[in-house]
This record gives structure tokens, C-alpha cells and sequence, in this order.
């Protein structure tokens, strides 16, 4: 069976765009009233976009890794969301 293209790739979205989707797929499936071909294609479309997500992330944690200067010298440091710079 072909995998039907719905809208723009995955990889097109951006990571907004990729939350929005996966809630609109969440609030259907939740809604159970899905044929079970539908769900299961749905359930696929938002294991690729979580899996897309993740990625985003990861990006942007590797990019959010902040550069330090320390006698000079750049260093880098994990981003840390607390604020605590006890280490």
C-alpha cells in the first residue's frame, strides 16, 4: 500500500508547525471515533513528526550551548534553563 502524502514533508515544517500538527493528531486519535486505517496512518504521521521534534530539539541544544570566555579563552558550556552556574 503507497503512504499517502498529506500537506507539506515533515522536514518542510518548522518546529511550531510540528507541534500544531501532532496536537491537531493527538485531539483526533483521543477522539476514537477513527476508523482503524485512519488512526494507525494518523498514529504514523505523529510518530514521524515526534521523531522530527526531537531532532529539532537536539539541534537547537547543540546550538544554545553557550560559548564562555574564560581568561581569554572560549570555552563551552551546556545551556542550563535554571540559570545556576554552580558547577
Amino acid at each position: 500500500m503507497a503512504k499517502k502524502k498529506t500537506g507539506n514533508s515533515t522536514k518542510e515544517l518548522s518546529f511550531e508547525q510540528v507541534g500544531e500538527r501532532l496536537e491537531k493528531i493527538v485531539s483526533k486519535l483521543e477522539g476514537g471515533d477513527l476508523a482503524l486505517e485512519k488512526s494507525v496512518q494518523l498514529f504514523e504521521e505523529g510518530m514521524s513528526l515526534a521523531k522530527t521534534g526531537m531532532e529539532r530539539l537536539d539541534a537547537a541544544d547543540r546550538k544554545v550551548t553557550m560559548l564562555l570566555q574564560n581568561n581569554g579563552e572560549i570555552e563551552q558550556a551546556p545551556f542550563d534553563p535554571d540559570g545556576d552556574e554552580e558547577q
